[in-house]
């Protein structure tokens, strides 16, 4: 409840200014559908990363010292099932923690989307983008511990005592397959004539 109260008041903060992705797989939905500019897709990215090591950065400096060097945080976003029942599946959770973190982001992404870039979710827009952030992590925190974030998971780990890298790829790539899939829907499936989006380039693209 509390995140997607703070997701709602960061959209509506920062929403007209900049459409508050704070998340590189939105920001490449909105490439991939044309909404957004290489150059500025990529000027996002650097922005989002700037702002997830930074803000790493200030939480880990603001724990204590007995909370940032305990064992748990060798893993600052960690594959929930393998640190929950201490049993020797980590392949398999691994994979459940990689489809986890796909399924959160389409509907991440597609909420985004068509809520903002389609102008569906009208005023409504932050809380349709909160609810969907907030229940995707409710959803994927047993499995996957709910980053659905590039930027959030890497910001982590940067900071995070002795971090061990060997899954991050699961946060990094799982979220930007999302973002792919989110895209096929949004232009495929959901995208309709009346819109504000800019994905017509797909129908121009068949008609020709």
């Amino acid at each position: 409840y509390q995140r997607r109260v703070r997701d709602g008041g960061a959209y509506a903060a920062f929403g007209e200014l900049s459409g508050a992705h704070f998340n590189p797989a939105v920001t490449f939905g909105y490439m991939l559908s044309h909404q957004l500019g290489l150059v500025a897709g990529f000027a996002y990215w650097v922005m989002q990363f700037a702002g997830a090591l930074l803000g790493g950065a200030l939480a880990f400096a603001l724990l204590p010292p007995a909370q940032t060097t305990v064992a748990g945080l060798l893993y600052a976003a960690p594959i929930a099932c393998v640190v929950d029942t201490g049993v020797d599946n980590s392949a398999i959770c691994t994979m459940q923690a990689f489809g986890a973190e796909i399924v959160g982001a389409t509907v991440i992404v597609l909420t985004y989307l068509l809520a903002s870039a389609a102008g569906h979710g009208g005023a409504a827009k932050a809380l349709a983008a909160a609810f969907a952030v907030g229940g995707s992590v409710l959803a994927t925190l047993p499995v996957s511990n709910g980053a659905l974030n590039p930027a959030r998971a890497i910001g982590a780990a940067v900071w995070a005592h002795q971090y061990v890298y060997t899954d991050i790829w699961v946060w990094v790539a799982g979220p930007l397959i999302g973002a792919v899939a989110a895209t096929i829907f949004f232009v495929g499936v959901f995208k309709a004539d009346w819109d504000q989006s800019k994905a017509g380039w797909l129908d121009a693209k068949k008609n020709n």
